[in-house]
């Protein structure tokens, strides 16, 4: 991919965009470094001010994460809780608070999702990308308990 500078889409849009097809691809993998910001603009022939603004864009959508004097780093996806559902239960998945942000010590741009638990006073806080959530089954539904997968890729 390249950027189109005639293009109605803002440079640092077209250049998140690349940056993250790449790292939905693999190109760049979890935990790693994406090139420093003086390389991307050279590469993409676009100013280090495109590129910064590029990078906080994927950062607050949670794929990045970035520290003064450090490159940029694709996050690494949490394991995975299995969080059982039950009839009556109700998941709600939205944008922390600043506090519950920082009470649960969330990467900028992750979701949190609340669970309301029928007849529980206050609900449960869980951030989005560290669950799995799982409804309730019934016995008939299934032929071996053994074919639900509890990690979360399915069974």
């Amino acid at each position: 991919m390249s950027i189109d500078r005639f293009a109605s889409t803002p440079l640092h849009r077209q250049l998140a965009e690349i940056l993250r097809t790449q790292i939905a691809c693999g190109a760049v993998a979890a935990g790693g470094d994406l090139p420093a910001e003086a390389d991307i603009a050279w590469t993409y022939g676009v100013g280090v001010d495109t590129v910064r603004r590029s990078l906080a864009e994927l950062a607050h959508q949670g794929l990045i994460t970035i520290e003064r004097g450090r490159r940029a780093r694709v996050r690494t996806a949490p394991p995975r809780e299995v969080i059982p559902l039950h009839v009556g239960d109700v998941a709600i998945s939205r944008m922390p608070t600043p506090a519950e942000s920082s009470s649960l010590s969330l990467a900028t741009g992750v979701p949190v999702t609340e669970i309301r638990r029928a007849g529980m006073p206050s609900p449960e806080l869980h951030p989005a990308d560290a669950i799995q959530l799982l409804g309730e089954v019934l016995a008939s539904d299934v032929t071996d308990l053994a074919d639900i997968d509890h990690r979360g890729s399915g069974p």
